[in-house]
């Protein structure tokens, strides 16, 4: 290592350059996972390239740009990864510490799964299994292999790997009536938890359970912040429940705080989420990009079309004062006054 120009502190050897090379080419996330963005990230990675300083990811999710910037090795810096979803964690750091028994634990509940008589009894499987992460929930945030493998497992053979709670901060996604799962796949075999796990024990990633505002007060100039919140969507005008707090209103005008902050200490960020015109309004000043993704969580596998997401960057703007927030920028009056 070496002193660093730009932080005064200690230079990390390009992340993932621990991950051998006959492993590199598998570095990518370990699960299926409604809100990945795999496919959007030919268009993502370009703009977080050659990152020098910290990267940031607060809204961590199912990891897949971090990991695919390794893979491809765009980040020399630093990494600072996390999550206000526990479990999300728990499944990272497990990856990470201890994906020997992780994917033990991931076979045995496959076999058990293949292996049931009939629907019925795969449902019944399924169910308890969920019962029994909800009674252990709270472990979550330290949880062991096994608590994370029925994540990964509720995650497979429930309904499009989305992530979901009550407010008793119980999973309640439904059996997606599966005849069998394969957690080991072409695309996912298991040299992408042996990859993954070595990306993720690099002595420069930081894995942590956190709010984003809580993660990104460490932000400092040099660094690069990628956002990618729960997507809003002034149709439902509801919060989301990827935690039991959901993600409303509230924190997507609080994140757009912490983007102006950002923006006015001339630290960059990308952040996507949903093309929405309560967004383009919010974002109105910053560079808004649109890009294309499937839309993966409809109930008919052959009714997923395309959707529109937008790019925020604040690229063109470092240093100035950030856009103002127009006032009628309010949920209420939004939804009294759009289409």
């Amino acid at each position: 290592m070496e002193a660093c120009a730009v932080h005064g502190d200690l230079c990390w050897a390009r992340l993932g350059s621990g991950v051998p090379g006959n492993l590199r080419s598998s570095i990518r996330k370990v699960s299926k996972y409604s809100g990945a963005k795999d496919e959007i990230y030919p268009t993502l990675g370009p703009l977080i390239d050659g990152v020098t300083g910290t990267y940031f990811d607060p809204f961590l999710g199912s990891g897949s740009i971090f990991l695919l910037l390794v893979r491809d090795g765009h980040l020399d810096g630093h990494a600072v990864l996390s999550d206000a979803n526990p479990d999300v964690m728990d499944l990272h750091r497990n990856v990470r510490d201890r994906v020997g028994d992780l994917i033990e634990r991931m076979v045995l509940l496959q076999k058990s799964y293949n292996e049931a008589a009939s629907d019925e009894a795969r449902e019944g499987l399924y169910y308890a299994v969920r019962s029994r992460f909800n009674l252990s929930k709270d472990l979550a945030g330290r949880a062991s292999p096994e608590r994370t493998a029925e994540f990964i497992f509720l995650l497979r053979a429930g309904y499009n790997g989305v992530v979901r709670y009550n407010a008793k901060r119980e999973y309640n996604i439904a059996w997606a009536k599966r005849h069998q799962i394969e957690f080991f796949t072409s695309a996912t075999p298991r040299d992408t938890f042996l990859a993954t796990s070595l990306a993720l024990q690099d002595a420069g990633v930081e894995i942590a359970v956190a709010d984003f505002e809580e993660s990104l007060r460490a932000v400092k100039e040099g660094d690069f912040v990628y956002l990618d919140p729960p997507y809003f969507n002034t149709m439902s005008a509801t919060p989301g429940h990827y935690t039991p707090k959901g993600f409303p209103v509230e924190d997507q005008l609080r994140l757009k705080r912490v983007c102006d902050d950002l923006t006015a200490r001339g630290i960059p960020f990308v952040e996507d989420n949903n093309d929405d015109p309560f967004i383009h309004d919010l974002y109105k000043g910053y560079d808004v990009h649109l890009t294309t993704a499937t839309e993966k969580v409809t109930q008919d596998p052959t009714q997923r079309g395309k959707r529109t997401e937008v790019i925020v960057t604040n690229f063109t703007r470092l240093g100035e004062p950030p856009p103002p927030t127009p006032a009628q920028v309010t949920l209420e009056d939004y939804v009294e006054t759009g289409p």
